[in-house]
């Protein structure tokens, strides 16, 4: 089995390989996405060009036919033959103009009465009261097939080298002009063919003014051995953002799992826990009230000490909103084993710079009255802090006993202001520090300070509850010079959650004349 810190280490290698692989993949896509919305412009851009050619070579010859028909002369007569011969020279896409009846061609420019052309199939209407047709010449070697446009008695034959600028496109390029129904091929131009959605782009363009339509074709795309280093540049360009997206990825998920984000969402969500410890009579071992314990077992951290847990909440910021879920949860859990033993008490621990927030003791108020549970049942244990401002610390310690509730002092002996606060605070009881209850028995100093401890609480009026009491021989020699101290710790119980301390009826059975 792995260490969770191995596994953690594993997965965020895992994360930057997968983030490296999805950086490549999604550069390769990205960049054959804009290949081919190059390849778009670049087509409907060349398909343009042709249409526009297209369309001043159809002016040309609608021109050149418009020029026949005005010379109303004799068909084919010497002098229709010169008419028709400066047509064919003065127009520069007119090859050869004529004259014909039905499809029967009468004469041209450029072969007299010679009939050199023969029309194959039904001609295709077009948008100026114009015929066109595909016809072959006849008599020259090898066939020749052009293209004629007729109207009324005129036809003129579209030059060969009409759109030689487009009849050498780059490899990848082709393009089609055809009718507008698709029935008349007029010119091919490259190698057109079937494309997938990978292999390129195409493009149709039809004329507003002519029965002319281009299709044009680019058939290219990066994967291609041609464009192998372009291709292999942006696969590092997206290994090299892969890599920085799962360093930050990790780094989000490393903070998302830092102690500070998951207290934060702990608290957002109430996961902290409660457990309850008796105090008890030292005397009989009585339950006279219990210490409300906070425990937070987090997935990512396993149990977090109250105190570290604590401190970071008020680094945070969160103080306030802890202290308010200890407390609402301590009176749900409690206020029915409370409300049926009068003389019962829960203590919960506060920071003493916490009891300078007036919300602080306003929300216990409001929380007891809703628990139903009376203020003299509710007790806080002062944590020392010495950055508190202890005149205003007493200020709302005095405000909150004159409402019914009680006060402590907590770990007394374990920090340097133990005595300042005695001096300074009106308290109900004095938790010995665990440290000096070890030490009752012996002769060390320790155990002389508890005598004169106990004597200084006499003097306040204030009882002693001496923590961490586990063994009968430090039971006994606490009784020994305090005979009605309380005591807390493993000998009579440890900290048990509610149902536990509940199914406790040894424990919950109260003393009396607290």
């Amino acid at each position: 089995m792995l260490e969770r810190s191995d596994q953690r280490r594993v997965w965020m290698r895992l994360r930057l390989a997968a983030c490296m692989v999805l950086g490549v993949g999604l550069s390769v896509w990205l960049s054959q996405v804009l290949w081919l919305a190059a390849s778009e412009s670049r087509v409907s851009a060349y398909a343009r060009v042709i249409l526009h050619h297209s369309e001043m070579v159809a002016g040309n010859v609608v021109a050149a036919l418009e020029a026949i028909d005005q010379d109303q002369r004799v068909l084919c007569d010497t002098d229709d033959e010169a008419a028709l011969k400066k047509v064919a020279f003065e127009f520069r896409f007119v090859k050869d103009a004529g004259r014909l009846v039905g499809r029967d061609i009468q004469c041209s420019a450029l072969w007299g009465r010679a009939k050199r052309y023969s029309i194959e199939g039904e001609p295709t209407r077009g948008k100026t009261r114009s015929l066109l047709w595909r016809a072959v010449v006849e008599g020259s070697g090898t066939p020749d097939r052009v293209d004629i446009t007729s109207r009324d008695t005129a036809f003129v034959v579209t030059s060969p080298g009409a759109f030689s600028p487009f009849e050498s496109p780059p490899e990848e390029l082709s393009a089609t002009v055809t009718s507008v129904d698709g029935q008349l091929l007029m010119h091919a131009f490259g190698k057109p063919g079937r494309l997938s959605y990978l292999e390129g782009r195409a493009a149709r363009f039809c004329s507003d003014r002519f029965n002319i339509c281009v299709s044009a074709q680019v058939q290219s795309n990066i994967f291609s051995w041609e464009h192998a280093g372009l291709l292999g540049f942006v696969m590092s360009l997206g290994a090299v953002f892969g890599v920085l997206a799962g360093y930050v990825i990790n780094q989000l998920v490393a903070n998302a799992r830092s102690l500070p984000v998951r207290l934060k969402a702990a608290i957002r969500h109430s996961r902290i826990e409660l457990v309850y410890q008796p105090i008890v009579r030292a005397q009989d071992g009585r339950i006279c009230g219990v210490e409300v314990l906070s425990r937070w077992n987090d997935s990512e951290h396993g149990w977090v000490a109250p105190d570290v847990f604590f401190e970071r909440a008020e680094e945070l910021g969160l103080a306030f909103e802890l202290n308010k879920i200890v407390f609402r949860k301590s009176l749900a859990e409690l206020s029915a084993l409370l409300r049926a033993n009068p003389g019962l008490y829960a203590s919960i621990n506060l920071a003493a710079k916490d009891a300078l927030d007036p919300r602080t003791f306003e929300f216990i108020k409001l929380e007891a009255a809703r628990a139903n549970v009376r203020l003299e049942q509710l007790a806080i244990e002062l944590l020392e802090s010495s950055t508190a401002n202890m005149k205003m610390v007493a200020q709302r310690i005095d405000e909150f006993r004159a409402l019914g509730g009680k006060v402590f002092v907590d770990d007394f002996g374990a920090g340097y202001s133990s005595l300042s606060y005695l001096a300074n605070l009106r308290v109900d009881k004095i938790k010995i520090d665990r440290s000096f209850t070890k030490a009752v028995g012996d002769c060390s100093p320790a155990a002389f300070a508890l005598i004169k401890v106990n004597e200084i609480a006499g003097a306040m009026q204030a009882q002693v509850i001496f923590e961490g009491v586990e063994t009968e021989q430090q039971r006994q020699a606490v009784l020994s010079f305090c005979p009605q101290a309380f005591a807390q710790g493993w000998l009579f119980s440890k900290a048990l959650p509610v149902q536990a301390l509940l199914a406790r009826p040894d424990l919950i059975r109260p003393a009396e004349n607290q």
